[in-house]
């Protein structure tokens, strides 16, 4: 018995910028259908060489002053991030060293702040998104830091994009990029209290009616819109819709979590070095398909290394992909390990059979099948 094979649908490419979609993407996510327009990054090709062939770049030569710090690579750049409240958002404390050795605060708006902070992705000192960065079309319209990021990290076929080779570089540099987004949207939240009519929110005047009128109760308080993720309001939102799902279909049956395997040609044709799609799923089913009883666990979880004789494929599947660990003593380092146990609970006892439990995850069937080989098949 097999594995059935599967193919990924064949990616699209926008009629507007020329950037590769995946299914169900659209032109409105890269370039809002051709309303945006950017300049290109351009792409020396020393420095992509040294992409292509993984060369760790190292102080001395002629290249760019460098220096690693906690395993990272550096250039002469100092940030620091703090939890500040809403109401004092003024900005990233952000300091350059200028050739002359004088100091000087860079706001994480300015166009130049990307190329200081990121040399080696931007080695000739190509602008970043400022309040002041228009469009490329005729309209001449300022460009919002979303959408000029979402066109700059498009995957465009015959256009090379040292963003996009980064690997870990290159989620340090999303990352960046996502907390300048949400600085600029507080930012616009805590100056534009009025658009937002939060004094129908604020509750200050129910406070002084109350008696409430220790200092330290009240303030100024900043209303967020509950389209801000994380926020009060948006978490009160998603916790009542998580309880009407549940109050009409139930708690769900499955929690799955899936990750596409890079070995696929399908994978390896769309995705450059260092990306990996992950996804998390609930699933819920309907009251004739609950899952109620061992022998239907059985037949949808199987948490046993299968017989080679039998499933020759998914037998080297399982060793190669979905096999945790070494962990325990064998290896204390191992990353899932806390306090010298494992955070995932392994290894787990052997289970003779399947036992549903009423309030928790069932224990799945985890019979002993004697030895097997770990390690890459």
């Amino acid at each position: 018995m097999g594995i059935t094979p599967s193919h990924l649908s064949a990616s699209t490419t926008c009629p507007f910028c020329g950037a590769r979609l995946l299914l169900h993407e659209s032109s409105d996510f890269c370039c809002l259908n051709g309303r945006i327009s950017l300049p290109t990054m351009p792409v020396p090709p020393e420095l992509l060489s040294i992409y292509n062939d993984e060369i760790k770049v190292a102080n001395g030569g002629e290249v760019v002053y460098l220096f690693r710090t906690q395993g990272a690579i550096y250039h002469k750049i100092a940030i620091i991030v703090g939890g500040e409240e809403a109401g004092q958002l003024n900005g990233r404390d952000i300091v350059v060293q200028s050739n002359s050795s004088h100091l000087m605060n860079v706001s994480d708006t300015a166009g130049y702040y990307d190329p200081l902070q990121y040399p080696l992705l931007l080695p000739c000192g190509t602008y970043g998104r400022d309040v002041n960065t228009q469009n490329g079309v005729a309209l001449r319209t300022k460009v919002t830091c979303r959408d000029y990021y979402s066109f700059m990290l498009q995957i465009r076929d015959g256009r090379d994009n040292l963003l996009l080779r980064g690997c870990r570089l290159l989620q340090q540099y999303a990352v960046d990029i996502f907390l300048k987004m949400e600085t600029q949207k507080f930012r616009w939240v805590r100056n534009n209290q009025s658009k937002i009519r939060a004094e129908m929110y604020n509750g200050l005047q129910d406070s002084f009616e109350a008696g409430i009128n220790i200092s330290g109760h009240l303030g100024r308080r900043i209303i967020l819109l509950y389209s801000i993720v994380g926020c009060p309001r948006d978490m009160s939102e998603r916790f009542q819709d998580a309880m009407r799902v549940v109050g009409v279909s139930g708690r769900p049956d499955l929690f799955l979590t899936m990750t596409c395997n890079p070995s696929r040609d399908e994978i390896r044709d769309l995705l450059l070095p260092g990306q990996l799609p992950q996804a998390t799923i609930h699933t819920f089913k309907g009251n004739d398909d609950k899952l109620n009883s061992s022998d239907v666990y059985n037949q949808i979880v199987k948490a046993e290394i299968p017989l080679q004789s039998d499933q020759p494929e998914l037998y080297t599947s399982v060793l190669k992909h979905m096999i945790h660990g070494p962990c325990g003593t064998i290896n204390p380092r191992s990353p899932c390990m806390q306090k010298g146990k494992c955070k995932r609970h392994f290894t787990k006892p052997f289970v003779p059979y399947t036992v549903q439990a009423n309030d928790c995850y069932p224990l799945y069937q985890r019979r002993d099948m004697g030895q097997v080989p770990i390690g890459r098949v």
